[in-house]
């Protein structure tokens, strides 16, 4: 009886955390450039039953992501409005901030600044309103920074205040990925250089 009940709570945890790990796998090759792979993990634990649906949808973003760097612009597009969608049927507000972030960075990417100017204005509102996540706030800060360095919206204000808050954030919190772009954007800003890598 032990070692059948043991033997169910094993199964049960394999089962849980495989989902989860495909989903860091993807990460994992995301941040190597492999794409093709990424994409491939994300979409296995998209299929997992034990991820949630609210986890499911941050992971369709990821998938965009990787769908963007891989230059498959309109199945990231696709991804990026689905998980907006999904994140305003479920009223879940940081999804939303998220997925307006990505949108306006989709866009910025493409070189569609009205377009990246329009999103980003929309994930500001919402930041106002509600307490978004310390992450969202950081990438958010980051991506305005990037937005207004090449539209010239705010002029250099705009770019240091935003570029520094997304640092301070990042510094508080450890997202170094999102620090190292920071300070990158603010080398380039200064030096036309990379200043941090």
């Amino acid at each position: 009886m032990k070692f059948t009940f043991s033997f169910i709570i094993l199964v049960l945890i394999t089962h849980f955390s495989y989902g989860q790990n495909e989903y860091e796998k993807g990460l994992s090759y995301q941040n190597l450039a492999d794409y093709d792979s990424s994409i491939y993990y994300f979409n296995v634990a998209l299929k997992s039953q034990s991820i949630a649906y609210t986890s499911k949808v941050y992971i369709i973003i990821q998938r965009g992501k990787s769908y963007q760097l891989k230059q498959a612009y309109d199945l990231a597009l696709a991804d990026y409005k689905t998980s907006l969608k999904a994140f305003k049927q479920l009223q879940n507000l940081d999804g939303i901030v998220l997925s307006y972030i990505y949108l306006a960075e989709f866009n910025r990417h493409l070189g569609r600044l009205d377009e990246a100017e329009h999103y980003i204005k929309r994930a500001e509102v919402l930041i106002g309103k509600h307490d978004s996540s310390p992450k969202s706030k950081a990438l958010f800060y980051n991506r305005k920074a990037a937005i207004h360095a090449e539209n010239g919206i705010g002029g250099e204000e705009s770019v240091v205040f935003n570029s520094n808050k997304a640092i301070e954030i990042s510094k508080r919190h450890h997202y170094k990925a999102i620090q190292a772009s920071s300070l990158n954007q603010l080398g380039y800003f200064y030096n036309d250089i990379t200043y941090y890598k």
